[in-house]
């Protein structure tokens, strides 16, 4: 009875732990994806030095996050593993990766792609992976840009 009891108790430590060590990961991954939503707002919402295009303008160029200055910049944007503005890894977030999306949506329902009609409406996503599995996601819109 006590070796039955034992392995009981063992087996239930061990989903309680992967069970905090998942919240954990997701608390992490919510973070990073918040910082990231904080760095995008940081940022002019179109180009102040050219003329403003949807996207990354000349001399903004790879996942160095420093040579971007608005939010459109971020689109497509691949931060793998999690890195600072400079490019250089995050300690501790090496299993961790970030991924943005900008897609203009349609006003009034903004799950659609606007595609060739008009709209000032972008949903943003930022997107924090652990290997090929999506932790966290954190999606947003802003309208009138």
């Amino acid at each position: 009875l006590q070796t039955t009891l034992t392995k009981r108790f063992s087996r239930g430590f061990t989903v309680l732990a992967n069970e905090a060590e998942h919240a954990r990961e997701r608390l992490q991954a919510a973070l990073l994806a918040e910082d990231m939503r904080e760095e995008i707002f940081s940022k002019a919402v179109s180009d102040p030095d050219q003329i403003p295009t949807f996207g990354r303008e000349p001399g903004e160029y790879g996942n160095v996050r420093i040579y971007l200055d608005d939010r459109d910049d971020y689109g497509d944007l691949e931060d793998k593993p999690v890195a600072d503005l400079k490019g250089y890894p995050t300690a501790g977030m090496e299993k961790f990766s970030r991924r943005v999306q900008i897609r203009r949506v349609l006003e009034d329902d903004p799950m659609e792609d606007a595609g060739d009609r008009p709209s000032r409406t972008y949903l943003y996503s930022v997107i924090v992976m652990k290997g090929e599995a999506e932790v966290y996601r954190l999606e947003w819109l802003e309208a009138g840009i």
